[in-house]
């Protein structure tokens, strides 16, 4: 017998090769940055400007090193460790 699947919010994106975009909010402390992001649902970490991180009040000098990969190389980032959960969950 087919479900049917029902949702509070509704987000309509482009079909675009750069992927799907969804807007987010994050919240720390007492900043709030708006941005668009890009799902990656296999991914370990999430990435963010160091102007997010800088709007958040996050040190992000004192961040630990992380190095991650891709196809084209490797980059050395700032990291913070955030707990954290999406909004509507």
């Amino acid at each position: 017998m087919p479900e049917t699947l029902t949702f509070d919010i509704t987000y309509l994106y482009e079909d675009s090769v750069e992927g799907i975009a969804i807007p987010v909010t994050l919240i720390s402390g007492g900043g709030i940055y708006r941005a668009a992001a890009k799902v990656d649902p296999g991914s370990e970490v999430c990435l963010f400007s160091r102007e997010a991180g800088e709007q958040l009040g996050l040190d992000v000098e004192s961040g630990i090193p992380k190095l991650l990969g891709s196809l084209t190389g490797h980059s050395t980032l700032s990291a913070t460790k955030s707990l954290s959960r999406p909004s509507g969950l």
